[in-house]
């Protein structure tokens, strides 16, 4: 089995990530597609972001992205978040933002491997603060690497909450 990372330009694979979005969200996640994404598995943000996939024999199995910032008013999904506690990130803010492992490939280890290739990222475009919204599980893995949890997200209110974490956003100062 042969698998790569890449760093790609999102309209280069376009098609191919936007399809694993929505297979991994309706398969895993189908509440915060419907509710939280509205069924858009592409954004105003793809275009100026940095992205990495991962391919295993030539096929999209894992995705992510990386915006950067040099206002919180331009972060992804501020609409969600609550304004007062932002004034605590330092600019410019590395946002994480839409990872996905198609669900056959999971627990592969690829999510660290790509949150790690964000961080570098971060830390070469001198971000002073690194910020992602993220639920479940990974609220723990967050919380491993260092972040703090801000503010859980009102978004997500009627969601059925599971014990690995209520969606929050955390944050990490460099």
């Amino acid at each position: 089995m042969n698998t790569g990372l890449e760093e790609i330009a999102f309209s280069e694979y376009e098609s191919e990530i936007t399809s694993l979005r929505k297979r991994v969200w309706n398969y895993s996640e189908k509440y915060v597609a419907e509710r939280y994404f509205k069924n858009k598995f592409s954004d105003a943000f793809d275009k100026n972001s940095y992205h990495w996939i991962i391919k295993a024999d030539g096929v999209v199995v894992a995705s992510c992205r990386l915006s950067v910032h040099q206002k919180v008013e331009d972060l992804p999904d501020v609409e969600y978040m609550e304004k007062e506690p932002l004034v605590k990130l330092l600019t410019p803010i590395g946002s994480l933002n839409r990872l996905v492992i198609d669900p056959g490939w999971q627990g592969q280890g690829f999510g660290k491997l790509l949150d790690k290739v964000r961080f570098e990222k971060c830390q070469a475009l001198h971000c002073r603060t690194i910020v992602g919204i993220t639920h479940g599980k990974r609220c723990q893995q967050f919380v491993d690497y260092g972040f703090i949890r801000l503010f859980p997200i009102r978004e997500f209110s009627n969601m059925p909450v599971s014990e690995d974490g209520v969606p929050s956003l955390f944050y990490k100062l460099l």
